[in-house]
């Protein structure tokens, strides 16, 4: 099958201490509206990379939101157009395409929109994880969305969120344009 919509999730709980209530919230609504949106065409997947809560099992925190982003990613097994594929946390982009086959799964940069959220923006989204937007760019020519209210930051210092995400979106931006990737990425509010 070809996969018309790919969200990659990269460290989606995070660091939900490093942000407020209301982001670690929206980020959640956000992917469970994305699950149980009617008009999500056929061939969606969602790939979940990192987030394992392994290393933070005593933080009350953490497994608060993780719990709820597991009992969203549960609903995908409900759905005829949505299929959920865990990857390991450092998984690179052609295995990504090689784990996506394996499960029948076809991904084309001509065909398939990329949607991307998670953890930190300006760092394992933008360019620290092998499956960041830099390297999905580069790889193989993708388009990517990055999907803003799927976004956390926790690396930037501020004095609220509100500020966190406009300053790391301006820094986002100039990363982009620097470095030549702005004809192949959009900032976007929604996926679809």
């Amino acid at each position: 099958m070809i996969v018309k919509n790919l969200y990659i999730l990269i460290d989606y709980v995070g660091h939900p201490t490093m942000n407020e209530e209301y982001l670690n919230k929206r980020r959640l609504d956000t992917l469970n509206g994305i699950v149980h949106d009617k008009r999500l065409i056929d061939n969606t997947v969602i790939v979940p990379i990192g987030s394992t809560n392994l290393h933070k099992t005593n933080w009350k925190y953490y497994n608060k939101y993780y719990e709820m982003y597991r009992e969203i990613l549960s609903f995908t097994s409900d759905k005829r157009n949505v299929s959920c594929i865990e990857a390991d946390d450092n998984i690179t982009v052609s295995n990504l395409i090689q784990l996506l086959k394996e499960n029948n799964y076809y991904v084309y940069p001509d065909i398939t929109q990329i949607h991307i959220g998670g953890t930190n923006l300006l760092g394992c989204i933008l360019n620290k994880k092998p499956t960041s937007v830099t390297k999905l760019v580069k790889f193989g020519g993708f388009k990517v969305n990055i999907v803003l209210p799927m976004c956390a930051e926790g690396e930037v210092a501020a004095l609220n969120d509100i500020e966190t995400i406009m300053k790391s979106t301006c820094y986002l931006y100039q990363y982009l344009k620097a470095h030549n990737l702005i004809d192949n990425v959009n900032l976007t509010y929604r996926s679809l």
